[in-house]
């Protein structure tokens, strides 16, 4: 029995640094896909690079998805952890979470809009645009959540509100929209 509560102790104390290393490594990629989002923007206002901005735009949100993937495992971790300091690393984990979905929105929007100004839109651009309504839609939903508003900065709250504006749009012209000759 004694090497049970021995092992349990060092779990619990294991537990909240093992934490603390993922959500430094959350970070870490989150970062790199900031820099990857950057280059979305800054590439959507070159001209002639449609394809150029649909690979960064592309690798863009695979780097999302790894992350969404990795925050995952973060929160079960969070979710079976009950120690003193459990709000701490949740409050952590909030704000990467919001970092990641702000992250995710600007580029969305960036590239829509680049999307949106070119004269004739790349193969594959239905997908792209029912995939991004629902990037829309999702973020959105997320970040109203009391939980999260409060966490935005004025950037992310105008990026809410423009994506809010658009999905509108979009809902009050679905049917016209949608239509893609299909």
């Amino acid at each position: 029995m004694a090497i049970t509560l021995e092992a349990r102790h060092s779990s619990v104390t294991r537990e909240p640094l093992e934490i603390g290393r993922f959500l430094d490594q959350l970070e870490r990629r989150i970062h790199f896909l900031s820099d990857i989002a950057e280059n979305v923007c800054r590439r959507a206002q070159s001209p002639g690079t449609e394809v150029l901005r649909f690979t960064e735009y592309t690798r863009c949100r695979d780097r999302a998805s790894e992350c969404w993937a990795f925050a995952i495992i973060i929160d079960r971790r969070l979710q079976d952890y009950d120690g003193l300091d459990r709000g701490k690393l949740l409050e952590r984990f909030n704000r990467l979470s919001v970092d990641i979905w702000a992250i995710l929105l600007r580029a969305s929007l960036t590239f829509l809009t680049a999307l949106s100004n070119e004269p004739h839109l790349p193969l594959g651009s239905r997908d792209i645009f029912l995939r991004e309504i629902r990037t829309l839609h999702d973020t959105h939903r997320l970040l109203s959540k009391p939980r999260y508003a409060k966490l935005l900065d004025e950037a992310a709250h105008k990026s809410r509100r423009k994506a809010s504006k658009i999905l509108n749009e979009i809902i009050a012209r679905a049917p016209s929209l949608l239509d893609f000759g299909v």
